[in-house]
């Protein structure tokens, strides 16, 4: 406002706030020198997971409802989501899908998901246990646009955000030990709710929106069994090899089963280890495609490795072991459904004895 960006005066509670012009020229550069400078920090950095296009509406959600009233248009929508394209190479780029939808007409809403989508961004939804949403989509387990998330999944990671759980315990929306008393007027537990909503957006990342200690005691069993269950969650059912290999090439089969309600999108690398009494003689492949980003979600798949075995292994009996890495995160072992006693300090899981002649 102090440097001669158009905008609008609003009252809402008694509080007072000033709301841009969302696509004012001098609007837009302010929020390009922002990006840019933010860009330069942390764009591409491994450790960031996801960026949000957070620059319209009430707390960056897309929607008015607390000043002024009036939805951004499709102009002002395109103009701030090409700020966040322009400065944003490599880190996913994520926004709300008030943002596309929020006062608009269906045609409106087509063109701002299909723009949002094409250029790669990916989606969020922060209203899941929202009591207004729990009347209204029940049956979509209060999820608002399920339409949104499937197939986008399928490439992109999607983002859950539960309501404010302090408020849906207000609310009386979450009964009992980890949420799984049932909430009479819905007929569901809270959990049961929550779950569902995960499982309809595919959802990668999930946040319960509250203090980490009241949540943690409040619901330590469901923390663990959702950890689990969002973004991809990899089982080893069963292997095939031959009991003896040879020198040079061989192939290892082994059949996958993803539990959890997404795939992944990093493609991981599977390293084998022949492991021998002596450590001297021990080695390991070095990393091929495990294929894991064809493991979709509720479905088995066999995939058939081709490895070779140096010339220069000693022959002998050897332990065959494996491990997935992330290679795009400095190697980052990606822990599967296996029992701890199956695997060593090294995080390879060990399959059976096997001879190399």
């Amino acid at each position: 406002e102090k440097a001669g960006a158009k905008g609008t005066v609003a009252m809402s509670g008694g509080i007072k706030s000033w709301t841009p012009k969302w696509n004012d020229p001098i609007y837009l550069e302010k929020l390009d020198n922002f990006n840019r400078a933010f860009a330069e920090r942390y764009d591409g950095k491994p450790w960031v997971s996801y960026i949000d296009i957070g620059s319209i509406g009430e707390w960056g959600e897309g929607h008015t409802h607390f000043s002024t009233k009036v939805p951004p248009t499709v102009d002002e929508v395109k103009a701030n989501i090409d700020i966040f394209l322009k400065n944003y190479k490599k880190t996913q780029l994520v926004c709300t899908d008030d943002l596309l939808y929020y006062g608009k007409q269906d045609a409106d809403v087509k063109t701002l998901y299909e723009y949002a989508t094409a250029n790669g961004i990916s989606l969020r939804d922060d209203s899941p246990l929202v009591d207004w949403y729990l009347q209204n989509n029940l049956n979509t387990w209060s999820v608002s646009h399920p339409r949104f998330y499937d197939p986008l999944y399928l490439k992109k990671p999607i983002v859950f955000e539960l309501q404010h759980y302090g408020m849906v315990k207000k609310d009386g929306n979450w009964l009992g030990k980890n949420g799984a008393e049932k909430i009479a007027k819905y007929g569901y537990s809270g959990a049961e709710v929550l779950r569902k909503a995960i499982e309809t957006m595919h959802a990668t990342y999930i946040g319960y929106h509250g203090y980490a200690e009241e949540w943690l005691a409040d619901n330590p069993d469901l923390t663990n069994e959702l950890a689990n269950r969002c973004g991809y969650w990899y089982f080893p059912v069963s292997a095939t090899y031959d009991s003896v290999l040879n020198i040079g090439h061989n192939e290892i089969s082994i059949n996958w089963l993803n539990k959890g309600i997404a795939p992944a999108y990093n493609k991981f690398g599977l390293v084998f280890r022949f492991e021998s009494k002596d450590p001297a003689n021990s080695f390991e492949t070095k990393p091929i495609d495990s294929g894991n980003k064809n493991w979709l979600p509720g479905i088995s798949k066999t995939e058939n490795y081709q490895i070779e075995i140096p010339a220069s292994t000693k022959k002998g009996v050897y332990t065959l072991k494996f491990k997935l890495i992330d290679q795009s995160q400095e190697n980052l072992l990606i822990q599967i459904g296996i029992k701890a006693t199956q695997t060593d300090a090294s995080g390879f899981v060990e399959l059976g004895i096997i001879s190399v002649k």
